[in-house]
């Protein structure tokens, strides 16, 4: 298992993605942006592409994400929409069978 922390998203290192795939055979994306048009979402399409990578995976990528609704004010509320470390530990059960 690999964690690659993601310090900028431009320029993204695509080849450090890449590699990383390559070497695991999986993908696990965790992000607090929404779910749907999230920047996990381009990831995976780019990984998807990537000859290096997209001949790799062992299993489906996995986005964790923050739910496709409108983040509350309230920091209970906002937590409530955000991924929590069993929504994580599920996505990194899914992509390891």
């Amino acid at each position: 298992m690999e964690v690659l922390d993601l310090r900028w998203l431009n320029p993204c290192d695509w080849e450090g993605i890449a590699a990383s795939v390559a070497k695991t055979g999986r993908l696990v994306v965790l992000h607090e942006d929404s779910i749907t048009g999230g920047f996990g979402d381009t990831v995976v399409a780019q990984m998807t592409r990537w000859q290096t990578a997209g001949n790799a995976f062992l299993s489906p990528p996995q986005i964790v994400a923050r739910k496709d609704v409108p983040v509350p004010f309230c920091p209970a509320l906002e937590y409530a929409v955000l991924p929590d470390v069993s929504e994580v530990m599920s996505a990194i059960h899914r992509a390891m069978e």
